[in-house]
């Protein structure tokens, strides 16, 4: 997996919403579609986390989904272990 390019570990600009990502998750986007977000799951640590997050979610969905809002602690955390594992650029 490669990181999402920004030195932060957030959504970027190109990334996939929120609701797409539950709606690849549920299975429910055209082929074509679900083929682009599984090739930017390949390259993008952030949405690769987001995904296995709705992966706990989708199990109590009934009916219509909504993708959860990250807890700003568990992206704290997330900036933090990926600043820390990040190598160095000098």
């Amino acid at each position: 997996m490669v990181s999402s390019g920004g030195s932060s570990f957030s959504k970027q600009v190109a990334c996939p919403s929120s609701q797409t990502l539950l709606n690849y998750r549920l299975k429910t986007l055209a082929i074509e579609t679900a083929q682009l977000v599984k090739w930017h799951l390949e390259a993008c640590d952030f949405c690769s986390c987001e995904i296995e997050l709705l992966s706990h979610y989708v199990g109590s969905c009934n009916g219509e989904c909504r993708a959860p809002a990250i807890p700003g602690n568990l992206k704290l955390l997330a900036e933090a272990l990926f600043a820390t594992a990040a190598p160095s650029k000098t």
